[in-house]
């Protein structure tokens, strides 16, 4: 993600090889209660009937590009707002002042449990077991927001391969 984000980085993304897959983090769609949305559908309805009045908070990164083209299809637009830290987002989005959220569910899950926050959907492709009555972005008829939230570890091209396997 971040050569489509950043003109300069202080690496070669060509340089970097994927040595392992270390977790997955379920990445869902988060909105206020108060917002009065139930799913990923009356979301796009209430977009498009809006546009631009919705906040979104972006995740910077792979999460961001693809809720970016998730609002491309679905033709709705978003105002998105950025905050250094996507976790001090969290109190604008239990109290309405940002409407969507897409991150980790770790990050919100504090105001899901208050009763101030609603997950309408992963991202994942397949459902996950910490919120089985959750749908996926796919289920709920919306692929372009399918996205796996991989955490990998990553290593120079020219690791020696038996360093490489062991990290692995």
């Amino acid at each position: 993600a971040h050569p489509t984000q950043y003109a300069k980085l202080p690496y070669d993304p060509s340089d970097l090889v994927p040595l392992a897959r270390v977790s997955s983090t379920i990445i869902a769609v988060s909105v206020p209660t108060a917002l009065n949305v139930n799913s990923l559908h009356e979301l796009v309805a209430l977009a498009r009937k809006q546009p631009g009045k919705l906040n979104l908070v972006p995740t910077p990164g792979t999460t961001e590009i693809t809720f970016d083209n998730f609002l491309k299809t679905s033709g709705v637009t978003m105002t998105k707002i950025p905050y250094s830290d996507v976790t001090k987002a969290l109190t604008d989005l239990a109290e309405n002042r940002v409407q969507v959220m897409v991150s980790g569910i770790a990050i919100v899950k504090s105001q899901v449990d208050a009763g101030n926050v609603k997950l309408l959907a992963i991202t994942n492709f397949k459902r996950a077991a910490a919120v089985p009555g959750l749908p996926t972005a796919i289920e709920a008829g919306y692929p372009a927001l399918a996205l796996d939230g991989l955490i990998g570890l990553f290593g120079p091209r020219n690791l020696a391969p038996g360093t490489a396997e062991r990290i692995a």
